[in-house]
């Protein structure tokens, strides 16, 4: 979390920061640690204990991507309620795009559906 921290708010401001942000979180998404939290959720489905732990670990790393908003957006986050919808739609995309990765769709396939995503929820959220 504090990776994804310093990561999010390396990226330098501009027009195309928030493209950048979301290439930062798709990365994570798509990297071994979101991969191995996918493996544990499967596997913990039969056992309510490890269940009961991974679903906790799961949402307190959904509220640290969550909180990027803030590097994003800063208040406007709170202050227009659409944003925080918005974004979490724009999680929700990036998530599923790179768990494309992970089942080992073709890399250069998911490439190009990621940039094209990317730029449909970098205008959802700039707009």
């Amino acid at each position: 979390m504090a990776e994804l921290e310093a990561r999010v708010s390396a990226v330098a401001r501009g027009p195309k920061r928030t493209e950048r942000i979301l290439d930062v979180l798709f990365q994570q998404y798509g990297g071994p640690l979101f991969g191995l939290i996918l493996e544990l959720a499967l596997a913990a489905r039969a056992d309510p204990e490890v269940h009961a732990v991974v679903t906790e670990q799961e949402a307190a790393i959904n509220r640290a991507i969550y909180a990027t908003s803030k590097a994003v957006f800063g208040d406007a986050i709170t202050a227009f309620p659409t944003m925080g919808r918005r974004w979490a739609l724009a999680l929700s995309a990036t998530r599923g795009m790179a768990v494309l990765t992970l089942l080992g769709h073709p890399p250069d396939g998911v490439q190009k559906q990621w940039r094209a995503t990317r730029r449909e929820l970098a205008t959802l959220l700039d707009g």
